[in-house]
């Protein structure tokens, strides 16, 4: 008997461990990705072939303002994903709908977070190859969401994502003082 409650114990550990490090190689490596490894590259290209526009300081406080805003809007969905004791990683299961915090103005907040990011980078580095990312970024995000993250949501809570999705927009937030 107690040896079946240490295997059990020790099962559920490890599979909080597991959907921890899901969350944390997600939560890295996808924003790592959008938000620098692809953004340098091309401002390297740019550089390469002398693709440059002047930006004055107010514009580059302006992108540094909405790069830290987006920052913080990812920082407000995580700690409410830590709280609530849930994980970002569609490779870990959700354990509820969340329809609280960031997620009761729009079903996707982080996707905000990395958008409004990346119109700071464009702002701060006047770079058309970044807009053109942006918009690449924007179109597979899109696809992602409606034919993959949202129907494996549906799959998974049935009834109480559908409501939620009746009651919260996908793109565009529903803001208070916009009622």
């Amino acid at each position: 008997m107690n040896a079946n409650y240490t295997s059990k114990f020790m099962s559920k550990i490890y599979r909080f461990l597991l959907r921890q490090l899901d969350a944390l190689i997600y939560g890295l490596m996808g924003p790592f990705t959008i938000l620098y490894v692809f953004p340098q590259f091309l401002l390297q290209i740019e550089r390469s072939i002398n693709i440059s526009i002047e930006m004055n300081p107010t514009m580059d406080h302006i992108g540094t303002f909405l790069m830290w805003a987006g920052a913080g809007i990812a920082i407000w969905c995580g700690m409410y994903l830590l709280i609530t004791k849930n994980t970002i990683s569609p490779l870990s299961s959700q354990t509820k709908v969340l329809t609280k915090g960031p997620y009761k103005m729009v079903r996707h907040p982080m996707m905000w977070s990395i958008n409004i990011v990346l119109i700071g980078e464009i702002i701060v580095y006047g770079s058309p190859f970044l807009f053109i990312w942006f918009l690449l970024w924007l179109r597979l995000s899109v696809i992602y969401v409606s034919r993959f993250e949202e129907p494996a949501l549906i799959d998974r809570f049935g009834g109480a994502y559908i409501e939620y999705c009746t009651t919260t927009p996908r793109w565009f937030p529903k803001l208070k003082f916009f009622k």
